[in-house]
């Protein structure tokens, strides 16, 4: 059983626009989890319209350690079924459970966005690949999308136990990484994508957006692009919150993906 959460639209925003579009955010670790408490995020999306799908996808922090463990080796693989499985249930017909209208959804099935940090931006990239044509666009920030790269630079690597935890959780063989690395299979990724990244990332460099965007540029994708001076793996300065909040919405909804 796969646990998440759904937020609806700001009622205001939703009213007489029948079902809403549909963002599904991913939490990063990926051994975290989301929690029902203060999201930003889900405030910032919620407030413009979307409803908002959080999925605590196996290999998710608090739910025991088997359920975390589920996901060791499932980067690309089981992992990224658990939001498959849940962005389709979500679209439905009956998900809303509604007494009154029993066939409605909770979203509309041809307006979903998929968008994460971190690991959550590896699975929203991802996202496109694993389920062709069920998402419209695909956004990451701070994303890792190379993982022989990952296993290569960055600071995970740095000590014992995080060597340990990379040769476990993804794998050893660079065929294996290659095949669950976005930046290589760049040409099935046929949404439009936008890549934030902090210029001073020692967890997630930068060369991971690097790479990925010229991978999806030489496809016929060119993505569009932000770095952020200043930042490392998190956000933390409010120009370039800002600037990030301001270019998502603007991707979403004057630019290339019109969700």
């Amino acid at each position: 059983t796969i646990h998440g959460l759904y937020y609806p639209p700001h009622s205001e925003t939703f009213e007489g626009i029948g079902l809403p579009p549909l963002m599904v955010l991913i939490h990063g670790g990926p051994t975290s989890q989301r929690m029902a408490s203060f999201d930003e995020e889900v405030q910032f999306f919620t407030s413009r319209g979307y409803a908002v799908l959080q999925v605590n996808y196996r290999g998710s922090g608090g739910y025991g350690v088997d359920y975390m463990a589920a996901g060791f080796g499932e980067w690309g693989g089981l992992m990224q079924d658990d939001l498959t499985d849940a962005t389709r249930w979500a679209t439905e017909p009956g998900s809303a459970g509604s007494p009154e209208n029993p066939e409605l959804a909770l979203a509309q099935a041809d307006k979903i966005c998929i968008m994460g940090t971190s690991y959550g931006a590896y699975a929203a990239l991802m996202g496109p690949i694993k389920a062709p044509g069920l998402y419209r666009c695909a956004a990451g920030t701070s994303g890792v999308y190379d993982m022989t790269l990952m296993k290569a630079r960055g600071d995970v690597r740095r000590t014992r136990a995080g060597e340990a935890y990379l040769r476990h959780v993804i794998g050893q063989s660079k065929e294996a990484l290659e095949s669950i690395s976005p930046t290589y299979r760049a040409d099935e990724i046929k949404v439009p994508v936008l890549l934030i990244h902090g210029e001073q990332d020692f967890r997630a460099p930068i060369a991971h957006a690097n790479g990925l965007r010229r991978a999806l540029t030489a496809a016929g994708n060119p993505p569009t692009w932000l770095t952020l001076s200043g930042e490392g793996h998190e956000t933390s300065q409010l120009r370039n919150i800002l600037a990030s909040y301001a270019d998502t919405f603007r991707f979403l909804e004057i630019g290339r993906a019109h969700v």
